[in-house]
């Protein structure tokens, strides 16, 4: 795939994972799993944080670009196989975190 044919699949997935998740509260949302770092990751990355640095233009709130910042991990997770998972720790009520 040419690298403007990678660009357009990845704005593609993008606006679908968007529409997907605006509105859901992050509790509910799956948790993004720890990567290790490779040079493919690194230029996936990349290409992700320019459609996030295009698309926070217009953002006029946190939980806004909260979204659109998850939707971008999200998809680094989905091009590298890496499935993000279901499980959420919740804090237990007066433990102190480690």
């Amino acid at each position: 795939m040419s690298n403007d044919g990678e660009i357009e699949h990845i704005r593609n997935i993008f606006r679908k994972n968007l529409l997907m998740y605006v509105g859901v509260v992050p509790e509910k949302r799956r948790k993004i799993p720890r990567m290790s770092q490779s040079r493919a990751m690194e230029k996936t990355v990349s290409q992700v944080n320019n459609l996030i640095a295009d698309s926070i233009q217009d953002v006029t709130s946190l939980t806004d670009l909260l979204d659109i910042v998850y939707v971008g991990a999200v998809i680094v997770c989905e091009r590298h196989r890496t499935i993000p998972t279901s499980e959420r720790r919740t804090a237990v009520k007066g433990q102190l975190p480690p």
